[in-house]
């Protein structure tokens, strides 16, 4: 065994063979190179946002006159940030013909439409049925048209899990509640993944889509439409809270506002580039899905 002065000995001899190596410093790369790395990267910086940058300037102006003071987010105040079920209940309130005959059809046609479903415009507005009982799991939200259904799976935060016969729920819904509302097989359904981040849906079918899209769709319709201010305020509430949750890809909305500016900073942009991309993630092209 070895004793304890003899480590103490090797340990020395060590640190005497080592030392010189230790002491060598590693070389700083030159400034005047990675200045001029930076400035030929400028372009491809910009080249990933640039081609769409019209569609996050669209967004953002859409939403400008609605974004609450975080102080004033009574929501996030009353703790229900990322509440699951709660959002769902926002949502329907903010489709529900019931909520307002024009204004809350207005929001859900257009809504629809959004995700490419415009053929619902073609029915009559329909109240909004949350958290629907059936014989495989509950839905969170079911839009029950004429010759149309429309089946929302919403998640903050948790992964879309199996229902009760073992089917992933966006596979498992369409069909639960087609055998809960009596209808054929072959009724048309669409089947809506909502997310934050715009998450993959386990159904390749499902129409994937974000709190931020929501947020966008509700508020370019209020915007094209005389809103009573007791009603404006209560969307304000839903669509500031909806279009901030950003935050939790670490993107802040409030703090892109400068690109609805006429004269662009193209610094600036390339000082939020990841924001950006975060941003463009959660506006897809429609006709590219």
């Amino acid at each position: 065994m070895v004793s304890r002065g003899q480590l103490i000995d090797q340990f020395r001899a060590f640190c005497e063979v080592a030392g010189p190596a230790l002491e060598r410093s590693v070389p700083k790369p030159p400034l005047d190179e990675f200045r001029s790395f930076v400035e030929s990267a400028r372009p491809l910086l910009l080249k990933s946002v640039h081609d769409r940058l019209d569609v996050i300037q669209e967004a953002l102006r859409s939403l400008e006159p609605w974004l609450l003071e975080d102080r004033h987010d009574l929501l996030r105040v009353a703790q229900l940030t990322s509440a699951e079920d709660p959002y769902t209940e926002l949502l329907a309130w903010a489709i529900d013909p019931g909520t307002d005959p024009s204004i809350g059809a207005a929001c859900q046609r257009d809504w629809l439409a959004s995700l490419g479903i415009a053929v619902a415009a073609t029915f009559d507005p329909v109240s909004p049925i949350t958290q629907f009982f059936t014989d495989d799991g509950i839905p969170d939200l079911v839009l029950h048209f004429r010759e149309l259904l429309v089946v929302v799976e919403a998640k903050t935060g948790t992964g879309e899990h199996p229902t009760p016969s073992g089917i992933m729920q966006t596979i498992a819904y369409p069909d639960a509640v087609k055998r809960r509302l009596g209808k054929p097989s072959d009724f048309v359904t669409e089947v809506v993944y909502l997310t934050l981040d715009r998450s993959q849906a386990r159904n390749d079918n499902a129409i994937r889509t974000s709190y931020f899209e929501l947020a966008v769709s509700l508020a370019k319709t209020l915007n094209g439409l005389e809103v009573p201010d007791d009603i404006k305020s209560l969307y304000k509430l839903i669509i500031s809270h909806f279009a901030t949750q950003t935050a939790t890809l670490g993107v802040d909305v409030r703090e892109l506002l400068f690109l609805t500016d006429e004269r662009l900073n193209q610094d600036r942009v390339i000082d939020h580039v990841t924001s950006l991309t975060h941003m463009l993630h959660l506006l897809p092209e429609r006709t590219a899905e």
